[in-house]
């Protein structure tokens, strides 16, 4: 018993370094003058990846809000000190000319989706990573090919091109496999369904505006994967 709690203690410790290596690679790359979109993106990408692991690998809810509470708590303490860390996180994330309060309601309103995701599909955890990752790896996927390599636009109701949407195809049927394999199981029928809600999230991506996708994109993945695969 006293083996297994250590064990436990060590796991939830190791879960918790997660956020301060990326973050500290975050810093890094801001430290190399990189555009403010590659920084950005990364820090899009690596939180809701971070929030996927940390929700499907603790095993109960009081560990998940444990390990919330800690990481959240650090972060403010952290904006208190000097080092103003939050205010520093804040200003990387923000996109060029959009205000912070933007980016304030976009974090809320993805927290909030990653919440009902993860209260829902508790019993089914691959699905609740899955769904993440689709915004993670398809919406971070998708700039980084379509901001450099971007040729052929198309607009809806904000500009898009052919090349970035066919990275978040990439990113989503990645961040799906990625689930599946490593959280539930593996075959042929898993592999179909995957793509097909990949390609679903793809074409919300393409038409969202602002941060709908980061709605739209893991509620169809999530019930895509639940409704022909539980």
């Amino acid at each position: 018993m006293i083996v297994l709690e250590v064990t436990n203690m060590v796991r939830f410790l190791l879960i918790l370094l997660l956020p301060i290596i990326l973050l500290s690679f975050a810093f890094y790359l801001k430290s190399k003058n990189l555009e403010n979109w590659i920084v950005r993106k990364y820090i899009h990408t690596t939180g809701l990846f971070v929030i996927g692991v940390v929700c499907s690998v603790l095993e109960s809810l009081g560990e998940i809000l444990l390990a919330i509470i800690i990481i959240a708590s650090s972060l403010i303490i952290l904006s208190l000190l000097p080092m103003q860390i939050l205010q520093k996180i804040t200003n990387m994330g923000t996109r060029d000319g959009e205000s912070q309060l933007l980016l304030l309601m976009n974090g809320f309103v993805t927290s909030g989706v990653a919440v009902i995701l993860l209260i829902v599909f508790f019993d089914h955890k691959w699905i609740f990573f899955g769904s993440l990752l689709s915004v993670a790896f398809g919406d971070g996927l998708g700039e980084f090919i379509g901001k450099p390599f971007g040729r052929h636009k198309y607009k809806i109701f904000s500009q898009k091109s052919v090349e970035g949407s066919l990275g978040v195809l990439i990113g989503c049927i990645f961040g799906g496999l990625l689930a599946t394999i490593t959280l539930y199981q593996f075959n042929f029928e898993i592999f179909m369904i995957v793509i097909f809600a990949s390609i679903v999230a793809t074409i919300i991506e393409g038409l969202s505006a602002l941060f709908i996708d980061n709605i739209l994109m893991p509620f169809s993945y999530g019930f895509i994967l639940w409704y022909y695969l539980v």
